[in-house]
């Protein structure tokens, strides 16, 4: 579906320069259309140069992995954006994505309307634009019909849906624009009519209806749309230029007003992260207030190691909040620049050798050998050279006729065989070659061609090892390995494995976003400070920030210890089987005790109930008698994943992002279950078991109705573990 809003950026007829380049807004006059108007496919797409990658990305349900549905992220606005303010930003001003926007007065129905005389510091600003110009493609021209003229039921979901703290911009690009404007002015007064006296009050000052067409407005306005020509694009109430996604149902295409309030209800989400990190604040005047120990800083990547120093111990001791925060922003921050699908990310802490150095760096070693398979011998074929001149030597049967009647058959009984050992066979000839190896093999004038040499096959020689000793964060040790390097002149450094799961992320559909994720509890995986190695895992690139923010908020406690406990699988009839229970003695000095899980299901079309990514897995931990029951009944719904955009899911992505899923949406990070076992402990040996159910039971998976299966078995990503604060 990418290809309709990928243009919405208009190379423009009516007066603005045209616009550089294929964002996902604009328009662009010359490109082949495809899909009937109104319909965000493809081919409309590609003609609304931004606007066509905005309605499309496929609508198809998504594969893969996705995020969590549990508490919210104490989200914050992006690093860029600074604290909500005011003070109008006094530049320097860019007309890019994310760039600071400047000051700009636009002629409304209801007067002249100054963005630096009203701006707030708290409001956001959304604009969306409209052109009917036949040079047009007519999918673009149905699609922003569609958009603005969808009907009253779709403007009073606009109004109904959005937060409070938004002004909305409707302009044309037309010279008829005022004539455009007060045809949905007139739409809305309609709406405004039927809503409560207060509400429609409030409404009237928030619409503003762009009288000028928008190649003649003045100021920051006019530089931007001479640049880019965007149709929708929002200012944040940091007073930065932001890309909107795609303002249409997924489900079923269609292009409705409605989708832009979700762009300002996510605004509005950055700003409430904004201030929850501001409240990291320590509980000790003496410690630290807080660290940032940055990972990566905009380094373009998908999959790669973080080597970090953290303070040591007894600084580590002193800290209770533990913030990851990971913004995942496209190329250029244009949508067309982020990869497509929804996959699993996460962030691993790697156990760290015992022996620090590398005894082996110096020492020769065999390098790895590649194998080298055996080629057996083909010949090739002659190809070209001269022909035989049939002309040369003619057969001509009635120069030499043979009359039986002339020249009887020979009598054997006078013309005896001949006796072999009186003459001898000949040496037979050798056979002509089957193929040849060269162009000497081959007659005068041709050439061999399709020789292939033999090769004997050499067997492959692993890379020489060493083992060394590493020290995982749950305070257990395994095996690591040194490997002999390329050249030989010396062993790597310890390889110890990177599997303790920190943080878990669900990529969005094309679309960039920054999550703050509030992973306390495993503060005690990096307990010992110091030296430390990540792994950071993603299933697209990004210019990616990931910071760990450590902070006291007065917990009066902090996460000391942790220990391993059940990891997910394959879920049908066997997903149980072997899952022993954990049983433990709490640690001496230990005031809180805590189950923390990760748990995210996925799969679909494969079995009826379309498990495990929209079906409602279920499950149960259970202590000392006491169960802890996690749930997800947002599986499979409609909106399960549009509702929490308030949350921080990025809205208005290219793909299936409104439906629930188990555990996650796209766009969206994942955090921890976490459940508080302190009260069902006893004194003396616990026990903790766990099982993943369907229904109550065991999952059966049965054949889907249509008997014709898609996608993929279902699957339970399960990370779980026991902590200990002291």
């Amino acid at each position: 579906m990418r290809a309709l809003v990928a243009a919405s950026s208009l190379l423009l007829i009516a007066g603005c320069d045209s616009g550089g380049g294929g964002g996902t807004r604009q328009v662009s006059p010359e490109t082949p259309g495809a899909d009937a108007a109104g319909t965000p496919g493809d081919a409309a797409a590609r003609d609304a140069g931004p606007i066509a990658d905005a309605a499309g990305r496929d609508a198809e349900t998504a594969r893969d992995q996705g995020a969590s549905t549990d508490a919210a992220s104490p989200d914050a606005l992006p690093p860029d954006a600074g604290l909500p303010s005011a003070m109008f930003a006094p530049g320097p001003y860019g007309t890019g994505f994310r760039d600071v926007a400047g000051p700009f007065t636009v002629e409304t129905t209801a007067g002249p309307w100054d963005f630096e005389a009203e701006y707030t510091g708290r409001d956001s600003y959304v604009f969306s634009f409209f052109t009917d110009d036949p040079r047009q493609s007519a999918d673009l021209i149905g699609f922003l019909n569609a958009l603005w003229f969808g009907g009253a039921a779709d403007q009073r979901a606009l109004l109904q849906s959005s937060p409070p703290d938004v002004h909305y911009f409707f302009g044309s690009y037309d010279g008829d624009a005022a004539l455009d404007v007060a045809r949905l002015e007139a739409d809305f007064t309609t709406v405004l009519a039927g809503l409560p006296a207060d509400e429609a009050e409030h409404w009237r000052g928030r619409l503003h209806f762009i009288t000028d067409p928008l190649p003649q407005t003045q100021g920051w306005l006019r530089q931007v749309l001479a640049a880019n020509s965007w149709l929708w694009f929002g200012i944040d109430p940091t007073q930065h230029m932001r890309q909107l996604g795609i303002p249409a149902d997924i489900a079923s295409g269609r292009p409705r007003l409605m989708q832009l309030a979700f762009e300002a209800k996510y605004f509005a989400f950055e700003q409430a992260r904004e201030a929850s990190l501001a409240s990291l604040t320590s509980g000790d005047p003496g410690a630290e207030t807080s660290i940032d120990v940055p990972l990566f800083q905009g380094e373009h990547i998908g999959t790669a190691v973080a080597e970090v120093e953290l303070p040591p111990p007894e600084v580590m001791a002193g800290f209770d909040t533990l913030l990851v925060d990971l913004s995942a922003y496209c190329p250029e921050h244009k949508d067309e620049n982020c990869g497509e699908w929804d996959y699993l990310s996460g962030l691993q802490v790697c156990d760290r050798p015992v022996v620090p150095g590398n005894p082996y760096e110096a020492e020769a070693c065999q390098p790895a050998v590649p194998e080298v398979p055996a080629v057996v011998e083909v010949l090739g074929a002659c190809v070209g050279g001269a022909v035989p001149d049939a002309a040369v030597a003619p057969v001509d049967a009635a120069v030499a006729p043979v009359d039986a009647a002339v020249m009887p058959a020979p009598d054997a009984a006078v013309m005896p065989a001949p006796d072999a050992a009186v003459m001898p066979a000949p040496d037979a000839a050798p056979p002509p070659p089957a193929g040849c190896r060269a162009d000497a093999d081959c007659a005068a004038g041709a050439r061999c061609e399709g020789y292939v040499s033999p090769v004997e096959g050499v067997a492959g020689v692993p890379a020489e090892t060493r083992t060394c000793e590493c020290s995982s964060p749950f305070g257990t040790s395994r095996e690591g390995t040194h490997t002999c390097t390329a050249e030989g002149t010396g062993f790597s450094a310890c390889n110890c494995p990177c599997d303790a799961e920190l943080a878990r992320w669900v990529t969005t559909y094309g679309r960039e976003g920054r999550w703050v994720t509030d992973a306390s509890p495993l503060l005690s995986l990096l307990r010992e400070g110091g030296a430390q190695r990540l792994l950071m895992q993603s299933g697209n690139a990004y210019d990616m920030t990931l910071t760990l923010r450590l902070g006291n908020r007065g917990k009066g406690a902090h996460p000391a210890e942790i220990v391993p406990l059940w990891r997910g699988g394959g879920f049908g009839p066997e997903y149980n089987t072997g899952r022993a229970p954990h049983r433990f003695t709490v640690p001496e000095g230990v005031t809180r005790v805590e189950l923390v899980a990760f748990i995210t299901g996925h799969g679909w079309g494969q079995d009826r109930e379309n498990c495990a990514e929209f079906c409602n897995h279920t499950h149960h931990f259970t202590l000392n008698g006491h169960e802890h029951v996690r749930t997800n009944e947002v599986a499979g719904t409609a909106t399960g994943c549009q509702d929490q955009v308030d949350r921080g899911v990025v809205p208005n992505q290219y793909g299936t992002w409104p439906f629930g899923r188990s555990g996650w949406c796209p766009g969206l990070d994942v955090p921890a279950y976490t459940v508080d076992l302190t009260a069902d402990l006893v004194a003396g040996e616990n026990e903790l078991t766990y099982r993943g159910l369907f229904d109550g039971a065991d999952y059966v998976p049965r054949p889907p109705v249509n008997g014709n299966p898609q996608g993929f078995g279902a699957q339970i990503n399960l990370t779980s573990y026991l902590v200990y604060w002291r």
